[in-house]
């Protein structure tokens, strides 16, 4: 089901997604800070929550897809949408 419906994929878009809505409200507010504080996208949840429940929503279909390994390509993509600014 991993792999024949992209649902890694799905999931990256859906992290790019975010990330770019993220970073243009930081840059509409000139907000910086502690991203546990900073809420950009939904007032409900702050930046490092957003952020950190899609990696460990990714974390958890690597632990229990026996037949799927995240892909060098995959890992890459992740990297650019967390360490640019």
């Amino acid at each position: 089901m991993i792999t024949e419906n992209n649902l890694v994929n799905i999931l990256i878009d859906n992290l790019s997604h975010y990330t770019t809505l993220a970073k243009q409200k930081a840059t509409e507010a000139n907000k910086s800070g502690d991203r546990k504080k900073l809420n950009l996208v939904n007032s409900k949840y702050s930046h490092h929550d957003e952020v950190d429940e899609r990696l460990q929503f990714l974390k958890y279909i690597a632990t229990i897809a026996i037949d799927y390994q995240i892909s060098k390509e995959e890992l890459g993509r992740i990297y650019d949408l967390l360490s640019k600014p």
